[in-house]
């Protein structure tokens, strides 16, 4: 088999967050033991217009022609057919990340696909089957191998470790305790009806230590993220909670700090300085919020110039 079920799933993902994790984050389906989610809401972001504009790119570099045919072999669409990806995990370990993707496949052609793969097994967990299999471009090499397994008619669960997909599966049938009911991330906002991409992480000062260049973050415990369209613009809100009033207030003169550096940079690039006086900063006791506005067709414009920049240099290279 020359590609893997994990990287023909991951396709949508890559596909549209390249170019730019059905419905609202269901937080039942998160582990409580998450300390960070993400949730891209593919049916919405396809019924925007700057979903649509993304399309019609495809369409007009045949990338489109591709995804068709792959849907031909994998019995799905990445676009169509992929309704919903979420995403949570701990810390920045791969291992403890976990996938789960809503889709609309038929179980047993990917599954025929998968059985090609040599280094393929399953194993029993309760009521389910977890499958294992190594990428062919990391054949030999036991730490790239992949779990996933199928949950529902409708849903894919995929990971790098064994045991955190058994947890999920534990989770989405109600033997382990979810986010729900945890009440976690509760500064993700509610309501967020134009929104196709959710983000939100718990402890992240404590994350924080293991990440480079996150000084921002080592004195926040939580934050979100929420970007979608309305009225005719692409907007994008981050959160981020403050360990007090004093570090909220010098947060929001760092992120001030870097919208001025923006203007600067933007009287060469009036792109820049476009995105600079789009982006509002506020903060309200513990409270920090960054929300940037722009215009879709401007959007469009930009994610178009940097396209075809990038296959310039491709072609130059």
């Amino acid at each position: 088999m020359s590609k893997s079920l994990s990287i023909a799933l991951f396709l949508a993902f890559l596909v549209v967050t390249g170019s730019t994790v059905a419905g609202r984050l269901d937080r039942s389906i998160v582990s409580a033991k998450a300390e960070w989610v993400a949730h891209l809401d593919l049916e919405k972001l396809n019924n925007t217009e700057i979903g649509r504009m993304v399309r019609g790119h495809l369409e007009q570099t045949g990338e489109a022609a591709k995804l068709d045919a792959f849907k031909a072999v994998a019995s799905f669409h990445p676009l169509d057919d992929i309704k919903s990806v979420t995403i949570y995990g701990r810390g920045k370990e791969q291992a403890n990340a976990i996938a789960i993707f809503e889709a609309a496949f038929k179980k047993e052609t990917l599954l025929s696909l998968l059985r090609f793969n040599p280094t393929f097994t399953e194993a029993a967990h309760g009521d389910h089957q977890v499958r294992s299999w190594i990428d062919d471009k990391h054949a030999g090499d036991e730490s790239k191998r992949q779990y996933g397994s199928f949950h529902g008619e409708n849903r894919v669960i995929l990971g790098s470790s064994l045991e955190m997909v058994k947890h999920s599966l534990d989770v989405l049938d109600g033997k382990a305790d979810s986010a729900r009911g945890r009440r976690q991330f509760n500064l993700m906002r509610r309501g967020a009806q134009d929104a196709f991409l959710v983000a939100a992480a718990n402890g992240i000062g404590k994350m924080a230590e293991q990440w480079e260049q996150t000084v921002m973050l080592k004195n926040t415990e939580q934050s979100s993220l929420i970007a979608g369209e309305t009225e005719g613009k692409l907007f994008a809100e981050l959160n981020l909670l403050a360990v007090s009033e004093d570090t909220a207030r010098e947060l929001t003169q760092v992120v001030q700090g870097i919208i001025a550096m923006l203007n600067l940079v933007g009287r060469d690039q009036p792109q820049v300085a476009e995105l600079a006086a789009a982006t509002k900063v506020t903060n309200r006791d513990n409270l920090v919020r960054v929300r940037v506005e722009a215009e879709i067709m401007k959007v469009a414009m930009f994610l178009k110039a940097e396209w075809d920049k990038k296959q310039q240099q491709g072609i130059t290279n």
